[in-house]
Order: structure tokens, then C-alpha cells, then sequence
């Protein structure tokens, strides 16, 4: 009878500890993930890379990009996805990419200009653990002949037992190679 009791605590014991590193989240950054914009064409941009914090006192972004003329092309914009309309707490970011030059382009990071055909949503900076992209993942969308990249480099939560975001740290680079593949030469 003891020897039984004692197997059931030690049984009890392991499953507290696998739900416990089960619940845990993970500390690997997740693979990159690369997609290519409906927009295709020869523009390319000023290279540039920076980093951008988002949260109460600042929740949006708005950053102009130029072109290797040195003109405004696209506008990079980061807008707050609050809980609910009478809840302002955040719960993710967007980020949309906008031509300045075409107003009916109001986000070419996307696939299509179909928002239904988007099933990665790379825009989305989602700490979900059920977002399609993972939340630090590096994100690349190659845009006309360049490349735009977005990975959160830091976040803070609101509470430590719920899902909202106190602060989002994003960094942001535009290239005209392929970031991923790093001392090769693409397009």
C-alpha cells in the first residue's frame, strides 16, 4: 500500500513538471519566414535599418522609405490591435507597408491584394502561440526588387498572466538582397 502511494506522488510529481516545461514559452527563435509581395518591378530603396518601440506612450509608427533617388516611395506604417473596443489593452501589432505614389496600395508586404489569400500574415506581430508566424521570427517580404525585413527583438507584457503586450520592440531593415542569404549575391 505505502510502495503504491509513494509510485502515485512520484507519478504526480512528473506530469506537474511536463505541464510546468509545457507551458514555459520557448526561447529558440523561430525559423525566418520569407514571402513575396504581389508587387513586382524594378524599384529598389535606400538601405536602412533601425529598431522601433511600440507601447502606450507611443503605439504607432510611421516611417518614410525612400527610393535610390533619394524620394519618398513607401510609407512604413505599425498600428495597435487593441482587445476590444471598450478594452484598450494590445494584444498584437500590424505592420503595413504603403506606396506613396498609388493610394489603392495600402499594404504591399502582402501576397495578394486579396487580404482572404494572406494565410501567413507576416504584417501581424501576434504573440499568440497559435499566430501563423511565429512572434520572433524574422520576417522578409521581398517587394518589387527589394527586401523588407521585421523581426521583434523584445516584448513586454502587460501581466505577467495574460496576453497583452506592454511593448513591442521591432527591428526594421530594407535591403536590396535577400538579408537571408547574407554575402551571396541576389536580386
Amino acid at each position: 500500500m505505502r510502495a503504491r502511494r509513494q509510485l502515485r506522488i512520484v507519478f504526480g510529481i512528473a506530469i506537474l513538471q511536463l505541464s510546468v516545461t509545457a507551458s514555459l514559452p520557448s526561447q529558440e527563435t523561430p525559423k525566418p519566414v520569407m514571402i513575396e509581395s504581389f508587387r513586382k518591378g524594378p524599384m529598389r530603396v535606400t538601405e536602412i535599418g533601425y529598431d522601433v518601440t511600440l507601447s502606450e506612450q507611443n503605439p504607432r509608427s510611421r516611417t518614410r522609405v525612400l527610393d535610390t533617388a533619394g524620394q519618398e516611395r513607401y510609407v512604413l506604417t505599425f498600428e495597435p490591435q487593441v482587445a476590444g473596443p471598450d478594452d484598450p489593452r494590445f494584444v498584437s501589432w500590424h505592420a503595413a507597408l504603403a506606396d506613396s505614389r498609388h493610394q489603392m496600395y495600402r499594404n504591399v508586404l502582402a501576397p495578394s491584394l486579396d487580404p482572404l489569400q494572406d494565410k501567413l500574415q507576416v504584417g501581424w506581430l501576434n504573440p499568440s502561440p497559435y499566430a501563423a508566424v511565429g512572434f520572433r521570427a524574422q520576417r522578409v517580404i521581398k517587394v518589387d526588387n527589394f527586401y523588407c525585413l521585421l523581426q521583434v527583438t523584445d516584448y513586454k507584457l502587460a501581466t505577467p498572466a495574460g496576453p497583452w503586450l506592454a511593448s513591442v520592440t521591432v527591428h526594421v531593415s530594407f535591403a536590396n538582397r535577400n538579408p537571408l542569404n547574407s554575402g551571396a549575391e541576389n536580386n
